[in-house]
């Protein structure tokens, strides 16, 4: 986006100075970067969120032994 507006502003399309599109989409950039929380893998921290609230929400049904005292049936079919 960035060579796409000083392009632009080069040919005179806007009245932009040069270099503000560069930072403009600098900035844009830094925001989406912050509002994704940081440039690290954000798959890997995805499949763990789902994979900790898969055995947050069924764990001891689905995971506590049988003879357990604790055990309790699964009623989610997911």
């Amino acid at each position: 986006m960035a060579v796409a507006g000083e392009i632009a502003t080069a040919y005179g399309v806007t009245s932009w100075q040069e270099g503000a599109a560069k930072e403009a989409a600098a900035v844009c950039f830094k925001a989406w970067l912050d509002q994704r929380g940081g440039s690290g893998n954000g798959e890997r921290a995805k499949i763990l969120a789902a994979v900790r609230a898969f055995f947050e929400a069924r764990g001891e049904a689905r995971f506590a032994p049988f003879d357990s005292d604790h055990y309790r049936p699964t009623h989610q079919k997911n």
